[in-house]
């Protein structure tokens, strides 16, 4: 993960596979990822609104 931001990327990626989180990006269930990924404390970090607002920013839809 250090040599690049590709392996990093794949790291993630491979994470996310792993633990069967891919659904909640695929529905953009922010919540459910965020809780999955950052734990039960995710709330009080605003980890689903931080991760609503990026995607909305970048989404062209």
């Amino acid at each position: 993960m250090f040599n690049s931001q590709r392996k990093q990327l794949d790291a993630f990626v491979n994470f996310v596979k792993s633990k069967g989180l891919e659904e909640y990006l695929r529905t953009l269930n922010w919540a459910a990822f965020a809780q999955s990924y950052n734990g039960s404390q995710y709330a009080q970090n605003n980890y689903d609104i931080k991760l609503k607002k990026a995607f909305d920013k970048y989404d062209k839809k």
